[in-house]
């Protein structure tokens, strides 16, 4: 898995780091496909207490093309896709703490990439993260990670 085991987690960091490809300036939207970095977001979103490896691992199983999961990540909402297999995953976060509606989001800065059925349910998660305090959704950051990642040089967006 490259050496991104060398970005420093909890309880030596602050904060979990999360990697992707892309991240918008205001670090309130951050996108991966590569498949190692989805594999490592999945590992560290199971450190902040959710497994969400067996909720993956027991949709796919009863899916035919794959699936969607919708699922807090501290202060992002994280839209998981997985293929049937595996093989092809998929990973955005967006910030609950922004104050852009989603489906306007969805709308304009994603192109409606993602279904109605799925904007509801980022609106529910969103939804139980407002009554969350500020400390605990305030945990997790993003992280363009070079490929070549060495002695902890990676670029954060928080």
């Amino acid at each position: 898995m490259r050496k991104y085991f060398l970005v420093t987690q909890p309880p030596v960091a602050d904060h979990f780091t999360l990697l992707v490809d892309d991240i918008n300036q205001t670090a309130t939207i951050g996108h991966t496909i590569d498949i190692e970095k989805c594999e490592y977001n999945r590992k560290v979103i199971e450190k902040m207490g959710l497994d969400i490896d067996f909720m993956i691992q027991v949709q796919t199983a009863f899916s035919d093309k794959g699936i969607t999961a919708v699922i807090p990540a501290g202060r992002y909402i994280a839209i998981i896709k997985a293929s049937k297999d595996e093989t092809k995953q998929e990973m955005y976060f967006i910030d609950s703490t922004s104050k852009t509606d989603f489906r306007e989001q969805n709308a304009k800065a994603l192109n409606g990439y993602f279904s109605d059925n799925i904007v509801n349910e980022f609106e529910k998660v969103h939804k139980i993260l407002k009554t969350n305090s500020l400390d605990e959704v305030d945990l997790v950051e993003l992280s363009l990670v070079d490929d070549d990642v060495s002695d902890q040089q990676h670029h954060k967006q928080t």
